[in-house]
């Protein structure tokens, strides 16, 4: 849980929409649940194009004065490039926990950290959305 001192549920759960709003201007967000009376949102996020993308799927429940995030379902997708004479057949999505199973060269490393990068970086924006100080909205 992170805590968010003495922020309502109501604008916490308003707070998680405006962001996934926002992130949808730079990535493929697709809401699955918003449910205001639960404080619940739960989206697939998606970056990057047909020949190198990354998923996930984000929940985030709000409480009043804190919120929780869990992030599953972490997928990459990327071309499966002709090899020896043979055609390409599209592109491959592979469960991140795959990678934990392929011998450890250097481009699956460079790939797991460029996924992982990429997580922290979104964690981080919402973090920093979800505790901006309250608006002054009554100030005449």
């Amino acid at each position: 849980m992170v805590p968010a001192a003495n922020v309502p549920e109501e604008e916490l759960f308003l707070r998680a929409q405006d962001w996934l709003a926002e992130l949808g201007s730079t990535h493929t967000v697709v809401q699955k649940v918003s449910n205001p009376e639960a404080g619940l949102l739960i989206s697939h996020v998606k970056a990057g194009n047909a020949f190198d993308g990354k998923a996930f799927r984000l929940a985030i429940q709000v409480k009043d004065g804190h919120y929780q995030y869990q992030i599953d379902q972490i997928t990459h997708t990327y071309s499966d490039y002709a090899r020896a004479g043979k055609y390409s057949v599209g592109t491959v999505t592979t469960n991140i926990e795959a990678y934990g199973l392929r011998r450890q060269r250097k481009g699956v490393i460079k790939t797991i950290d460029k996924i992982d990068r990429w997580i922290l970086a979104t964690i981080d924006g919402l973090n920093a959305a979800m505790k901006r100080p309250e608006e002054a909205s009554n100030l005449i």
